[in-house]
This record gives C-alpha cells, structure tokens and sequence, in this order.
C-alpha cells in the first residue's frame, strides 16, 4: 500500500522516537506498526527506515534557520504560559565524538579524541537549551590556564547582576549544574550521535534533537507533578512511557487502559490532566 508522508510527518515522528529512546532510523522498520505511535501521529503506517533516511539527508542550510524559527516560535509560546523571572545565559563547549571520515570531523587536543567541537548556551535556571552550534573538531578550546603553564587564558564574566563582585564569582560558581544538562542531552536524547558522513546533515540532525530536548524539557517543568520534575529522562520514560498498556481496538476506536496496580497510575493521570489545563496563547 502506498503511502504519503509530509516532511512534518516525518520530522514529528522522529521526535516521539527520539522521546521514547528511539534513536536509530532501523527502528523505524520495527515501529511502523506500533499502534501507540500511529494513534499518537494519527496515522495508519509510519514512515519507513529508507524514508526517514532520505528526509534528513535532504535537509540543508535553509532547514536550519527553519528549526532556529521553529525553537523561537515554540519557546514565545511556552513563555505565553509561564514566563521566567530571568534568565541565566551559560554558555559552554563540549566533543561530539565522530567515527570514520566525516566532513568536519578532527582531533580536539583537550578532549584527546576526534569529533565535533560543538558550542551550547543553556538557560542555567530552567535548563532550555537556547542555541546549539555543530563546529570543526579542530576549532580552538577556551581551556583555563592549570598552574605552572607558560600561556594564561583569561576568563571574563560578562552580566548585568547589581551586586559586588565577590557575590558575582560565587554566584557563578554554582553554574556545575550546566554539566548535568549536558550530560542529559547526550545520554539522554542522543544529541551527540553524528552518524552521517556530511556535517550540514549533522548538524540539522542536532536541531532535530535541540527541539526534542526543549519539548521534554517544557513538559517537565510545565505538566509534570512536581516530585517527578527533578528526574532525569531515562527515569522518566520508565515511570510514565515505557509503560505496559491494554490495547482494545473497537470498530471506530482504540483505547489503551492502564493496569490498575500500575505504580505511577497516579502521576499519570495527573500529567493528562495538567496537558488540558494549558493555557497557551496562539497568537
């Protein structure tokens, strides 16, 4: 049977994988039935391994100014909901590792292995990732000088905080927090997994998985109950995705019912609940 996939099809599809740790394009194969994935995209067949291929290897610059419009649009609309006081802007470096002969990829002498150099700047108080830049393995590190070396590195702390600036220095010196969020988009949403063999694919690949950590992380801190809103991903998709479901399929409908002694049953619900109460202003 012949079927038709837009490109939002295919890009919506790979984030609800992505979500659910599916990070491979093969498991597209494996997944074009699955009935909670079609219900959820509202289709009767998902895109194969071969289609989700081609979608990505077709994407190029123009594709990545259109995930920056699309990061913009979704985080004016998450702020029409719940607007943050302020924002701590943490800006830092890490090694996207690269196996094979990729365009782009290099030896990082700091890290002491191959890769991408990549540039990340989060929200530090929400933990949104606000702009992720794919580079050359080989682009310079901006490493503090240990002691005894012969060059120094200065470091610059650049705010605009009313405070003396002793409280400014110990302010920042809780920014360690910028490692977990790091650690998560690379553990967690497989955001460092530069496959492909031309870095303009990789890097929309990583605006792919920009947006689906953004989108996580706004339906942690929005819908989620508050003892679960400190949990990392892995935690989470065990507690409220990942979980055993019932599917009863009628004539007109499925419905999928939860086990009755399911432990998060409550949370669940709650979730489902908080997800009807958005107030989202559309324009």
């Amino acid at each position: 049977m012949l079927r038709h996939h837009t490109d939002l099809d295919i890009m919506m599809q790979k984030i609800y994988r992505s979500v659910a740790a599916y990070f491979q394009d093969d498991d597209a194969d494996e997944l074009t039935t699955d009935p909670v994935f079609n219900a959820i995209l509202n289709k009767k067949g998902l895109a194969s391994q071969p289609t989700m291929s081609r979608f990505i290897n077709r994407c190029d610059d123009i594709c990545l100014m259109q995930f920056e419009q699309i990061q913009q649009e979704l985080r004016r609309k998450v702020y029409s909901i719940r607007r943050p006081e302020r924002i701590l802007i943490d800006i830092d470096l890490t090694l996207f590792s690269t196996f094979g002969k990729q365009e782009g990829n290099n030896y990082n002498q700091h890290y002491n292995d191959y890769g991408y150099h990549s540039l990340l700047s989060y929200d530090g108080l929400t933990g949104d990732l606000l702009k992720a830049e794919l580079r050359p393995g080989n682009v310079y590190t901006k490493v503090e000088k240990p002691y005894g070396k012969l060059t120094h590195l200065y470091t610059f702390i650049v705010t605009n905080m009313e405070c003396i600036a002793e409280d400014v220095i110990r302010f920042y010196c809780k920014r360690g927090t910028m490692e977990n969020f790091i650690k998560e988009s690379k553990l967690g949403f497989h955001m460092d997994a530069m496959s492909s063999s031309g870095m303009m694919v990789n890097a929309n690949k990583l605006q792919i998985s920009v947006l689906t950590y953004n989108l996580f992380n706004w339906f942690r801190r929005l819908v989620l109950p508050v003892t679960m809103r400190k949990l990392q991903i892995d935690t989470l998709r065990l507690k409220l995705i990942k979980i055993a479901v019932r599917v009863v399929r009628s004539a007109r409908y499925i419905t999928f019912k939860l086990c009755s002694s399911c432990p998060y049953r409550t949370e669940f619900y709650e979730v489902m609940k908080n997800i009807t109460q958005l107030q989202v202003k559309l324009e």
